[in-house]
């Protein structure tokens, strides 16, 4: 005979175990919400190619491209997105800056 907890315990595992590797985001998370935290970071012009997702049951990470305003310091616009993953348990991430400039290299007007 089956042992009724045995297999409480086996389905909840394979379930744990399918949603890290097929990489879900997770329920805690509302992308929208992390989108428009990291948007109103000085500095940040845009947000786009927002990936967020577990690696296993305590790490969610995260990957991120952002337009930059070109007049604020770089590293301190990463450190304030970072605080904001933080805020939403992302602990690992990478953070893509993107200039405002155009095709010629020169700075466009702020688009904020």
């Amino acid at each position: 005979m089956f042992d009724s907890g045995l297999l409480t315990f086996s389905r909840t595992l394979v379930k744990s175990a399918s949603f890290i590797l097929l990489q879900g985001v997770p329920t805690s998370i509302t992308l929208e919400d992390l989108r428009e935290d990291i948007r109103r970071v000085r500095g940040v012009t845009s947000v786009h190619e927002l990936h967020v997702w577990q690696l296993s049951e305590s790490k969610i990470i995260a990957s991120v491209h952002v337009c930059v305003d070109n007049s604020v310091e770089y590293m301190k616009v990463a450190a304030n997105i970072r605080e904001v993953l933080h805020d939403y348990n992302v602990h690992s991430c990478t953070i893509q800056p993107e200039y405002n400039v155009d095709n010629d290299g020169k700075p466009l007007q702020n688009t904020v």
